[in-house]
């Protein structure tokens, strides 16, 4: 009965060994499945550990970043408050120069009715302006007619002063003028001068057979021929009647040579004066007389030298 209850219970023992056995051996590869796990799970901690120190270092910089944001913003707030008091100062200065500008308006206004005014008194006197200058056009034309008249008188006077009015040769009055500047020239240069005075024979016939107006294209004839044989700045003149004087100077140094200069251009005049005249229709034959007188700086005067000049013609 020992032997079978011992029996019964090594069985039993045996079977709860079994068991266990079953058991640990299950616990064995739960345990081997937990480990697998768990260095699957360890595996997905460090993964997550380097996921961790990146998110952390990317937070750190995220961090650096918001704080220099927030200094950045400090900084934008401060120029924000600076800005806001200069629009407020601004605004204000605005609202001044609003009041300003309405008072300029005002003041516009005021000129522009002002300068109306002044438009219509300018206007008025505008067309005042425009009589006096349509006045003042007609007085300037009148006088400029007038000072053209003046002009002409002062010329003709001019030329009835010192012109013979038949010729246009000098008369006597400027003839006299030129000889004193001969008579300087001569005294500067010590050259000498000469005086010829000239007279038309038997000229009063011609005036009393034929008429003054033969007579007149006679002496006008004369006047040409006279002033074709001598040069630019000798002198022409006419006295009066059929008496005529032609001056030179700047002749030669030697009394001789300039004797001989005067002598050579008297016969070119009396050359000249001795060819016949056509008078109109009529043909007229004219002789001349020719007195002539140098002049130096030991000269006399000038009516002296026109009396030996005349006392030399005859």
């Amino acid at each position: 009965m020992k032997e079978s209850s011992e029996l019964a219970e090594l069985v039993t023992a045996n079977k709860k060994l079994a068991f266990q056995n079953d058991e640990k051996e299950k616990r064995a590869a739960e345990l081997v499945i937990a480990n697998k796990e768990l260095a699957f799970q360890n595996g997905e901690k460090e993964k997550r550990a380097a996921e961790l120190a990146i998110a952390n270092k990317e937070l750190a910089f995220q961090n650096e970043e918001k704080e220099k944001r927030a200094a950045e913003l400090v900084i934008a707030n401060k120029e924000l408050a600076f800005q806001n008091e200069e629009k407020e100062k601004r605004a204000a200065e605005l609202v001044i120069a609003n009041k300003e500008l309405a008072f300029q308006n005002e003041e516009k206004e005021k000129r522009a009715a002002e300068l109306v005014i002044a438009n219509k008194e300018l206007a008025f006197q505008n067309e005042e302006k425009e009589k006096r200058v349509a006045e003042l056009v007609i007085t300037n034309k009148e006088l400029a007619f007038q000072n053209k008249e003046k002009g002409i008188l002062a010329i003709e006077l001019n030329n009835l002063a010192f012109y013979d009015t038949l010729t246009g040769l000098p008369n006597r009055r400027l003839l006299l003028d030129r000889l004193h500047q001969a008579f300087a020239s001569s005294e500067r240069s010590g050259r000498d001068g000469v005086l010829m005075f000239i007279d038309l024979d038997k000229f009063k016939d011609l005036n009393d057979t034929l008429g003054h107006d033969f007579g007149d294209l006679l002496l006008q004839q004369t006047a040409l021929r006279l002033e074709s044989c001598t040069r630019e700045n000798d002198t022409v003149a006419r006295l009066g009647g059929d008496e005529f004087v032609v001056m030179m100077g700047d002749l030669s140094h030697q009394p001789i040579e300039a004797a001989l200069q005067a002598k050579a251009v008297g016969d070119k005049i009396l050359s000249a004066l001795n060819k016949p005249y056509l008078l109109a229709s009529h043909e007229y034959h004219s002789t001349p007389s020719i007195g002539a007188a140098l002049f130096n700086e030991q000269g006399k005067s000038a009516e002296e030298l026109l009396k030996r000049a005349d006392i030399a013609m005859y």
